[in-house]
């Protein structure tokens, strides 16, 4: 099965909820602080995932200045 690399960028404020987000979706979930006062979350998905993932994302951190999901297909 096809997988996809999702990586999340968030502000401070909103690791909490990315990581449990992600943690409910990924395989394998890999977390480091960055720049700026963000956090990258990098996470292996399984390609069906990845669209609800996206969506639960946006909904839990809509109004996260920072967030920014990046999505590769593996």
């Amino acid at each position: 099965m096809s997988s996809r690399l999702v990586e999340v960028f968030v502000q401070d404020v909103g690791v909490d909820e990315a990581r449990s987000v992600l943690e409910s979706c990924s395989a394998r979930l890999l977390q480091e602080t960055v720049p700026e006062g963000r956090e990258k979350f990098s996470a292996i998905v399984l390609s069906h995932d990845f669209e609800n993932l996206l969506k639960r994302l946006s909904s839990a951190l809509h109004d996260n200045e920072g967030f920014v999901a990046l999505v590769i297909e593996l």
